[in-house]
Formats: structure tokens, sequence, C-alpha cells
């Protein structure tokens, strides 16, 4: 069964939405860890802090980690 013209852009619309989706996962992904990076180096943050901060900076590493090998899989690469 062959795709008409208009199936296909359809097709192509749904692939840039999630794309745009996606783009902003990692954007926010890369934000907090950045923020949890600071707060991890923040001497004046109580301990229990600071421990919060690393344990989620490495939660944010290895879901990007786990994404950059999903799209390295599917023959995505940055």
């Amino acid at each position: 069964m062959e795709l008409t013209p208009l199936e296909i852009e359809q097709i192509r619309a749904s692939n840039v939405a999630v794309g745009l989706q996606v783009h902003g996962e990692v954007w926010q992904l890369v934000v907090r860890g950045n923020e949890c990076s600071i707060g991890v180096s923040d001497e004046t943050l109580p301990r229990e802090v600071r421990l919060q901060a690393l344990q989620e900076m490495r939660e944010i590493n290895a879901s990007l980690g786990a994404l950059g090998e999903l799209l390295g899989a599917s023959g995505i690469s940055a």
C-alpha cells in the first residue's frame, strides 16, 4: 500500500512535533543538571541538600546517556 502525498506530509509533521517535544525535554534536563551542579558545588548549602543535588544530577546524566544510546542505535548522532 502506497501513502498519498498528504499522508506523507502528516507523518513528517508528526515527526517534527515529536522532535520538538524531545528537544524541549532534553533542554529541561540539561538546565536542571546545570542547576544541580551548582548546588553540589555550593558549600554554603547543607550537606543533605548537596547530596540530593548530586543524586538528581546522576539521574539526569543517566537519562541523557540512555537517550544518547537510543538515538545512536537509531542512526542519529550529534
